[in-house]
């Protein structure tokens, strides 16, 4: 696999990344596994600030292509963001999506998207 930063400083760094991925997929309740090979592109965006008040923001894309499986794709989107509020005190909201093409199942949903809000205390 391989990495390339766009952008690099010492509040954060922009990456694109290739490569080949194995992936071994077994269905709940099945006896059946199949093993691919996908091509994986991936993309990463990342902020912080160490000082108060603190934050990150964190955006990464994942796509899988597969080569063995053809026309099938799978893309995972995470966005996570934090910040300071009070010292120590941080808030944070987190954002998953993942999609699939071609689902092993007929009756399994393409999408899939989750979102949390969290509250936690640094110390």
């Amino acid at each position: 696999m391989g990495s390339a930063f766009l952008h690099e400083s010492s509040g954060g760094f922009t990456l694109v990344s290739a490569g080949l991925v194995g992936d071994r997929e077994r269905v709940t309740d099945s006896p059946d596994m199949t093993t691919d090979a996908e091509a994986l592109l991936g993309f990463r965006f990342s902020r912080y600030r160490t000082d108060f008040p603190k934050r990150n923001v964190n955006l990464t894309v994942n796509t899988f292509i597969y080569l063995t499986n053809r026309p099938r794709f799978r893309t995972q989107v995470s966005f996570k963001i934090s910040w300071e509020i009070i010292h120590n005190l941080n808030v944070g909201l987190n954002v998953l999506d993942t999609y699939d093409s071609r689902p092993s199942t007929d009756d399994a949903a393409k999408n899939d998207l989750s979102v949390t809000i969290s509250l936690g205390y640094t110390f």
